[in-house]
């Protein structure tokens, strides 16, 4: 891929984020490791790998400033993955509705 190509993908994914109400990461760090990506002296995987360690430096930052436990990381899952949803597993079902409860009106 050209330096010319990678550069418009760049300026494209700023549009939309721009478009979306949302901002282009400004870490110094990443900047340059983003312009390292579009000379084409790192790959797309060196590059994730950099944000990711920028990430987690964060995090370790705000960990330390406010004092929290280290958060081991979830084994096969990136940072960058999940939701803020709990686990299906740890959501409270509803009780199942027996023909009786509905001819009686009850629902809870």
């Amino acid at each position: 891929m050209t330096q010319d190509k990678r550069r418009r993908i760049v300026e494209q994914v700023i549009q939309r984020l721009d478009a979306g109400g949302m901002a282009f990461e400004t870490d110094p760090q990443f900047l340059s490791a983003m312009n390292e990506w579009i000379a084409g002296t790192i790959e797309m995987p060196q590059l994730r790998q950099r944000f990711l360690d920028l990430l987690q430096e964060r995090q370790s930052a705000v960990r330390i400033r406010y004092a929290l436990p280290p958060r081991p990381p979830e084994k096969g899952r990136s940072p960058l993955a999940g939701s803020a949803l709990l686990a299906p597993v740890n959501l409270e079902h509803a009780r199942e509705l027996r023909q009786e409860d509905i001819d009686m009106g009850r629902s809870d």
